[in-house]
């Protein structure tokens, strides 16, 4: 009668452990949703306040995203001083049209959209221009910046970005097409859901999907081509 009372201890023990970390689970997802809404009710504050002329409201926002919105461009350029112009071009930008901003999705994807905007800009006059190059030189120290992401998928684009040498990665970047390059940075690298993506680079929600599909079927085959050179 001892060992089984000692095996019911253990295993009430073991259920109570799960049920615990099943609430403690729970919790923490109602947590980040409550957080989420709580950051969109204040940036909806911030946005309403910034439309009046009040300037120290929008620079709440530009605290909270100048950060991302400089890596965004870095990682569509490749160049530090050419990001941060795209930087302050994009708040600029985005403090200029304001009226024009229905809230219809987040302050966060539009800052995307306007910055997306000025990089593909700029990359379609280097292309037109292409004795001055892409501007795609990695700066010391920055090699591994476009891999540097919180998020993590379970997707072949991932499972090769953990496996290989960052100088592969952004080399099959670098030969992708400037739109299908800013679609697999928002939604693999940024964590964007195709929402969002859809409003950031104009595109319907419906073609979202498709679009992300074929450029990360585009930056599968530039990168099993690099690894079939190397291993040449």
């Amino acid at each position: 009668m001892k060992s089984v009372s000692v095996s019911a201890t253990v295993t009430n023990s073991a259920s109570s452990a799960a049920t615990t970390a099943a609430w403690q689970a729970v919790a923490a997802s109602e947590r980040g949703v409550l957080e989420e809404i709580a950051r969109r009710v204040e940036e909806e504050e911030w946005i309403a306040r910034a439309r009046t002329g009040d300037i120290e409201a929008f620079g709440l926002v530009y605290d909270r995203y100048e950060a991302s919105v400089f890596r965004h461009a870095y990682r569509m350029m490749e160049n530090v001083e050419e990001a941060d112009d795209i930087r302050q071009e994009t708040f600029i930008r985005a403090c200029q049209s304001l009226a024009k901003f229905r809230g219809d999705c987040r302050i966060r994807t539009y800052l995307f959209s306007i910055c997306g905007n000025i990089c593909r800009d700029r990359l379609r006059q280097k292309k037109r221009h292409a004795e001055h190059g892409y501007g795609l030189t990695t700066p010391e120290g920055a090699t591994n910046l476009v891999l540097n992401s919180s998020h993590d998928f379970d997707d072949p684009f991932h499972s090769m970005e953990r496996a290989a040498d960052a100088a592969q990665v952004q080399t099959a970047l670098r030969r992708l097409a400037p739109d299908d390059r800013e679609i697999l940075l928002l939604r693999y690298v940024e964590g964007m859901n195709m929402d969002d993506i859809a409003a950031a680079i104009g595109c319907t929600r419906i073609s979202a999907p498709v679009r992300a599909f074929r450029a990360r079927q585009r930056f599968k085959n530039i990168f099993l081509s690099l690894l079939k050179e190397e291993g040449e």
